[in-house]
């Protein structure tokens, strides 16, 4: 499946939308700020293959 990035500074609507993504087997990444967002998207292959996964509590700093 696609992975998907969601800038979203609505804690709770990120949460769900998260969630049901995920459950249909989407990989995904969320950002409180579309300049986080844009720091999830990889540059290059090598940048592909690494592991940036975050979860909700890590989206979310204030």
């Amino acid at each position: 499946m696609p992975d998907v990035i969601i800038v979203e500074d609505n804690k709770e609507i990120g949460t769900l939308l998260c969630d049901f993504l995920r459950k249909e087997n989407y990989t995904v990444s969320l950002a409180n700020t579309g300049g986080k967002g844009i720091i999830d998207i990889p540059e290059n292959d090598e940048e592909a293959k690494q592991n940036f996964k975050n979860s909700v509590d890590d989206a979310y700093t204030g």
